[in-house]
């Protein structure tokens, strides 16, 4: 898997890209970074681009749980991202949405500079 891991500290903003399968060594890299940077700011905004998304290690099921649960709360805004279209992942999303705090809008990955702005000024 090929990812991105992107963080705008003055901005309260992560950005993650995620290209291929998911695997341990990608979790271990970037989980303990993320919620370093949650521990440090309080709530923070997500860009999460998805492309090409192959799965993930089935190992990584629980502590990804883990994860979500202990870090959710602390993303106001998640921007998710893919060249999926219209599939399977927008409707997970709002449902997502839906049933937490955290405000999810999905786009398209040519709308990516429109996800940008968006999370940069939900309200605007």
């Amino acid at each position: 898997m090929s990812h991105m891991y992107e963080e705008y500290p003055e901005e309260n903003l992560i950005e993650l890209s995620v290209d291929g399968h998911v695997g341990r060594e990608e979790f271990e890299a970037i989980a303990p970074r993320m919620e370093a940077f949650i521990a440090d700011l309080g709530t923070i905004r997500l860009v999460e681009i998805i492309r090409d998304f192959k799965g993930f290690d089935p190992s990584l099921l629980w502590d990804g749980l883990q994860f979500d649960l202990r870090n959710i709360r602390h993303i106001s805004h998640c921007a998710v991202v893919s060249d999926k279209g219209s599939g399977w992942l927008g409707p997970i999303a709002r449902l997502a949405g839906a049933a937490l705090t955290t405000r999810i809008e999905t786009f398209p990955i040519e709308r990516l500079d429109e996800a940008r702005a968006w999370i940069r000024d939900p309200d605007g």
